[in-house]
């Protein structure tokens, strides 16, 4: 049997398939007699754009617990325990098995055979040198070299991204695009956000006070410097931290960039002002060197939280193994 998106799929009709997808998100899930996904089938029918569709829809899902749809679709097996990565080597697919290593499937799940797919590309005539080399830059292991068996449940993390960069980790982080959190919580935190982002960013334009008049400190605030660093720290603290709440709030696609690129207008606009109604050109540069100091913070600590949660995923291997 095939369900009404599983044969679009195979069709490759890419408008219907938008249609099928936005009226019931949950056909991702759908698989055939075989055990085959959506993306199998994308495979096996050689339709990359499909494929490629498919997994930028998982990606930018906002359904709740959509990180663990997507790497339960991406690592689904089929009745031979083939994931999509095991068909897509297996049929010499090199740009979508490029694809599907930028996203989080397990590189190092085995077959029904324990064959992984570095095992597959060594075992076939002639081995396709490119696809090794990728797959290897993606860390994908022989299955001697992962010495267990059945380790594929307790590995369904994701093991390894392919070409994925510092700078790249913490924008997929800090995005967040699969934020396990309702889509009416969603709502009422962008409320809440902009309110926030709105206050703190009227008291810059009316800080408490006032603006002087003459000719001395027109357009300085009147307060005195060391106040006027305390009020910064606080309004600015809450300013910053309300936009990076919002920043992986905003839906994907054209008008969520466009969002995006607002924020960080309204940010530069934010410290511009900061910096314009400062009563000295000390409180001028503690303005920027705080904003600088907050956005280091910021990545210093979600390139912490990535090595953090990647140490996790290898301890837990390691005590499976043992």
């Amino acid at each position: 049997g095939i369900t009404p998106l599983l044969h679009v799929v195979k069709q490759g009709d890419l408008r219907l398939l938008d249609k099928f997808l936005s009226a019931c998100p949950t056909s991702i899930v759908d698989i055939t007699n075989q055990g085959e996904t959506a993306l199998h089938i994308a495979v096996k029918t050689g339709n990359i754009e499909v494929l490629d569709y498919l997994l930028a829809y998982l990606q930018r899902s906002w359904k709740r617990e959509a990180l663990n749809q997507e790497e339960r679709v991406l690592n689904w097996k089929d009745e031979n325990g083939y994931t999509v990565l095991h068909t897509a080597v297996e049929l010499n697919q090199l740009q979508m098995v490029n694809s599907l290593l930028k996203t989080n499937i397990n590189v190092n799940a085995e077959n029904l055979k324990d064959l992984t797919v570095l095992d597959m590309v060594n075992k076939s005539e002639p081995v396709n040198t490119e696809m090794k080399g990728l797959l290897i830059q993606a860390r994908a292991l022989e299955f001697h070299s992962i010495q267990i068996k059945g380790t594929t449940d307790s590995m369904n993390q994701p093991s390894t991204k392919s070409k994925v960069s510092c700078f790249g980790n913490v924008i997929g982080l800090l995005k967040g695009q699969k934020a396990s959190i309702s889509t009416e919580s969603r709502d009422a935190l962008l409320v809440a956000g902009a309110l926030i982002a709105t206050t703190t960013f009227q008291a810059i334009l009316s800080p408490p006070g006032g603006l002087g008049q003459g000719e001395d400190n027109e357009g300085k605030v009147v307060m005195k410097a060391w106040v006027y660093m305390i009020f910064i720290i606080l309004n600015g603290t809450s300013f910053c931290v309300t936009v990076i709440t919002i920043f992986p709030l905003l839906p994907h696609g054209f008008f969520g960039w466009l969002l995006t690129v607002s924020l960080g207008l309204l940010s530069a606009g934010y410290l511009f002002s900061s910096m314009v109604i400062s009563p000295n050109l000390q409180c001028a540069l503690f303005n920027l060197g705080l904003f600088i100091l907050f956005v280091a913070l910021l990545v210093v600590g979600i390139l912490l939280s990535s090595k953090r949660q990647r140490f996790i995923s290898i301890r837990k291997f390691c005590k499976c193994s043992k």
